[in-house]
């Protein structure tokens, strides 16, 4: 006769069935929860590499910016850089003696700067007293002004420190940057 009760599983489908569940579930948990510290990890991580810039009084304005496409990830509250003018910069990371920002200088706000020299890793760019340091990593580039108020070499310091500082750290950074890519384009 038939029973009125379900056939009881055995106990390895059970085990095998809870696995399954926990598993696919804990996995999903996970990648979201990764996904999600990253993201705000990465907001506030390159925001605070440009307030720690601003902190050294060395620079007027800061700011960190894709190393691949100039996108803004972090700039003190009066910096005006846009990711255009971040962007036309990485061309000139050169020692070459014709580098492209030699005839047409660089931007920061709008405000042109003349070609001073250059480096694979650094650019600098002056405008009467005011002037702008430009220096890469392999996936950022960190940028600082500075004015009659402070000495250039200072500010070209301090945005090499920070440059050196993100070098060594550069398999936080990466994740950082893969994420950023990845979780909000």
């Amino acid at each position: 006769p038939p029973r009125s009760t379900p056939k009881p599983s055995s106990a390895a489908s059970d085990v095998y069935k809870r696995q399954t569940q926990s598993t696919w579930g804990a996995k999903v948990y996970r990648e979201v929860f990764v996904c999600l510290t990253a993201f705000i990890l990465n907001k506030m991580s390159w925001q605070t590499y440009a307030d720690n810039l601003m902190a050294t009084k060395k620079v007027t304005e800061a700011a960190v910016c894709s190393g691949t496409n100039g996108a803004i990830w972090g700039k003190s509250k009066t910096m005006k850089l846009t990711a255009a003018e971040c962007n036309a910069v990485r061309g000139g990371f050169t020692d070459a003696k014709d580098n492209p920002l030699a005839m047409t200088g660089m931007k920061v706000g709008g405000q042109k700067y003349f070609f001073l020299s250059a480096s694979k890793e650094v650019v600098m760019g002056k405008n009467g007293p005011t002037g702008v340091v430009f220096a890469k990593t392999k996936i950022a580039i960190v940028v600082g002004t500075y004015d009659s108020t402070l000495q250039p070499g200072e500010c070209s310091a301090a945005v090499q420190k920070m440059q050196e500082y993100l070098i060594e750290h550069n398999s936080q950074t990466t994740r950082m940057h893969q994420v950023t890519n990845n979780v909000i384009g």
